[in-house]
């Protein structure tokens, strides 16, 4: 996985993930977590059956629900099986599942006092849009940076590059797509190409061409084992 700008609330109806950690451990998640920023790529793989249901919140809109600054949980998932405590979703319905999340959270909403910081939500829109924004005094700078730790969990620098990022990402895995890379990096906001390589490595762990290739092997891969009629499977 790699990072999208935006933390999640996850729940699993069927079994959990594993996740590798920074000794290369494999350690399974709990069944609810929160996920904050992520910064780095995560490495995931199923131990059962997968079936989850999940709400991805707007970068500056987790703060207030999770009650502690966003830094806390970047680069990690916090166990929230207490806080979904007699939660459920119906298995194998997921517009009732998401309709159930979506109530669930409402009526968190209605039970608390959630806000939006204007300023840190006017960074995040010029984030998102990929618009520049007018010099800051050094005063003002270092109150955005703390305003950012706490109800984002990344700086307003690193959340443009996690959003560069993903224009190039999202455009390598869309195959309507015809541009190159450099071509599609120079559209997203990037320099020259070894700047685009840098994040690529930092966010993703790889290349982009080495990423292109993994994704072409799993497609192969996949299609080898698809069911033709009357040639049976392979083991």
């Amino acid at each position: 996985m790699a990072p999208d700008g935006c933390p999640e609330l996850i729940f699993d109806i069927g079994a959990p993930y594993e996740e590798q950690d920074d000794d290369g451990e494999w350690r399974l998640q709990p069944s609810a977590l929160f996920a904050g920023q992520m910064t780095r790529p995560l490495a995931l793989r199923p131990v059962g059956a997968t079936e989850l249901v999940a709400i991805r919140f707007e970068p500056d809109g987790a703060r207030d629900w999770l009650g502690l600054p966003l830094h806390q949980a970047t680069d990690r998932r916090l166990d929230m099986t207490g806080r979904l405590r007699g939660f459920s979703a119906p298995a194998g319905d997921p517009a009732g599942q998401a309709a159930a999340f979506g109530d669930w959270l409402d009526a968190q909403r209605r039970a608390g006092d959630w806000r939006i910081d204007p300023r840190v939500r006017a960074e995040v829109e010029a984030a998102t849009e990929a618009r520049s924004v007018p010099p800051r005094a050094p005063t003002e700078q270092r109150a955005l940076q703390r305003r950012f730790a706490d109800r984002v969990g990344v700086s307003p620098r690193l959340l443009r590059s996690i959003f560069r990022f993903r224009r190039v990402f999202d455009h390598a895995a869309d195959p309507a797509r015809a541009e190159g890379w450099l071509g599609a990096g120079l559209e997203a906001g990037y320099f020259d190409q070894p700047q685009m390589a840098r994040d690529f490595r930092r966010f993703l762990g790889c290349t982009a061409t080495d990423w292109a290739r993994e994704q072409h092997d799993l497609a192969r891969a996949i299609a080898s084992q698809s069911y033709k009629p009357g040639v049976p499977p392979s083991a």
